[in-house]
C-alpha cells in the first residue's frame, strides 16, 4: 500500500483493531492523514504475506499507542505511512535476499576435496550524474577497500623490506583514513535524523554536514541541497533528497506483530535473527542501517 494525500476519517486503517479506541491522535485541526492509493497493490501484498487486507492496512497507516491506561490509535501522516511501508519492504527484502543466498550456498556446497571455482565480484566506485544515498554507501565501502589495499599491499611490503634491510623509496601513499572517519560521522548524523521520526529531514541533515563535518579538501556543502566529498578516486557531489527516508528501516510494534503472524513470511523469520522486537519505550524496533 502506498501513502496517499487523502485525509481519512477517524478509525481509518483498522477501526477497533486490538480493542483500540479509534481516533486521530497527534493531529491538530484538519491535518491530513494517509490512505492507500492503490488498493490492488495492497491486496497483492496481503496475499503474498498470507494475511487479510485490513491486517496489513492497519500497521501501514496507523499504530497503537498506550496513553495512561488507554490504548489509542495514532493515524499516520503521508510521510509516516511512507516510512512504515518502506521499513516493512526493506526488512522483508533483506530477509528474502539472505534466504536466497543461504539456499544457493546449500545446494552448491561440495566436498572439501573436490575442485571448485570461486568468484569475487566487487562493486566499483560510483560517480553518476545524480548521486544519492546508495552511491554514498558504495563509495564508503570502496574507501575502506582502498585503505585495506594500501595497508596490505604497499605499507606492509615497505615494513617487510625495511626489516630485511632493503632500501626503498618512501613514496607518498594516499590514505583514506581521514575520509573514512568523516564519512562515519556523516552516516551517524544521518542515523540521528532517522531517529527523530517525522521531525528528521534531509535539509537538517545537510545543514549538520555544513556545521559539523565540512573540512577543506575533504567535504563541503554545495548549493541546491547537495554536498561533496573528495574521494580517493575524485570529487563526488551527493544530492541529499531522500537520504533520511532511504536510511530509515525501524518498525513499530504493530508491524512486527504483523510479520510474526503472516503465514507467507514464516520462512523468512529465521533470517531475521533475532526476530525484531518492539521497544516498550518507543513503540518501534530496529535502528537506521546502511544497506
Amino acid at each position: 500500500g502506498d501513502g496517499g494525500d487523502g485525509g481519512g476519517g477517524e478509525g481509518e486503517g483498522g477501526g477497533n483493531a486490538g480493542g483500540a479506541t479509534p481516533r486521530a491522535a497527534a493531529h491538530e485541526g484538519d491535518a491530513e492523514v494517509a490512505e492507500v492509493v492503490d488498493e490492488e497493490a495492497l491486496e497483492a501484498a496481503a496475499a503474498a504475506f498470507g494475511c487479510e487486507v485490513e491486517e496489513l492496512r492497519f500497521p501501514l497507516l496507523s499504530k497503537n499507542m498506550q496513553v495512561m491506561h488507554e490504548t489509542i490509535v495514532q493515524q499516520f501522516t503521508v510521510k509516516a505511512a511512507q516510512q512504515s511501508r518502506d521499513a516493512l519492504s526493506k526488512i522483508v527484502f533483506a530477509a528474502l535476499f539472505d534466504l536466497v543466498v543461504e539456499h544457493i550456498n546449500t545446494v552448491s556446497r561440495s566436498p572439501v576435496s573436490s575442485h571448485s571455482i570461486g568468484i569475487l565480484d566487487i562493486f566499483g566506485f560510483e560517480m553518476l550524474k545524480v548521486n544519492s544515498f546508495e552511491q554514498l554507501c558504495i563509495n564508503f565501502v570502496n574507501e575502506m577497500l582502498q585503505e585495506q589495499f594500501n595497508e596490505s599491499v604497499f605499507a606492509a611490503e615497505r615494513r617487510l623490506f625495511k626489516a630485511e634491510g632493503v632500501e626503498v623509496e618512501d613514496g607518498t601513499l594516499q590514505s583514506s583514513a581521514a575520509r573514512l572517519r568523516l564519512m562515519t560521522r556523516i552516516l551517524q548524523g544521518l542515523d540521528d535524523q532517522c531517529r527523530l521520526g517525522e521531525r528528521g529531514s534531509d535539509q537538517e541533515f545537510l545543514q549538520e554536514i555544513g556545521r559539523q563535518h565540512a573540512q577543506r579538501g575533504i567535504c563541503q556543502t554545495e548549493t541546491l541541497g547537495k554536498f561533496s566529498i573528495f574521494h580517493y578516486a575524485g570529487k563526488v557531489t551527493y544530492t541529499v533528497d531522500g537520504f533520511v527516508l532511504k536510511n530509515s528501516d525501524s518498525m513499530h510494534a504493530d508491524l512486527v506483530a504483523l510479520m510474526e503472524r503472516c503465514e507467507g513470511l514464516e520462512p523468512l523469520l529465521p533470517m531475521l535473527a533475532p526476530t525484531p522486537r518492539a521497544s516498550a519505550a518507543t513503540g518501534s524496533t530496529g535502528s537506521p542501517s546502511h544497506r
